[in-house]
């Protein structure tokens, strides 16, 4: 089964109100996260629904929202203890 495009979503939010809500919704999303960087395998249709999502909770003069394909094959670097996650992919049910 092939998974959908593997994007980073980091972002960057002055306000803890606003910050809390982001970190709520993004994980909706995302499968694996460090703070305020989220890995999130998601379809077109899942990205153009976070985007509009985070874009409602966000203050443009004040925040910062990224959201990076990662593109594949990838090479990785890993320093420290990181690990390569062997998810590949998230299936979310609600």
């Amino acid at each position: 089964m092939k998974h959908p495009p593997l994007y980073l979503v980091s972002y960057d939010i002055a306000h803890s109100a606003r910050l809390a809500r982001m970190c709520r919704m993004v994980k909706d999303y995302a499968f694996g996260r460090q703070k305020s960087v989220y890995e999130c395998y998601v379809s077109q249709g899942s990205l153009v629904e976070l985007a509009q999502r985070a874009n409602a909770i966000i203050e443009p003069e004040e925040d910062t929202l990224f959201i990076c394909r990662v593109p594949q094959p990838l090479t990785t670097l890993l320093l420290g203890s990181a690990t390569i996650s062997t998810v590949h992919y998230l299936i979310k049910i609600s």
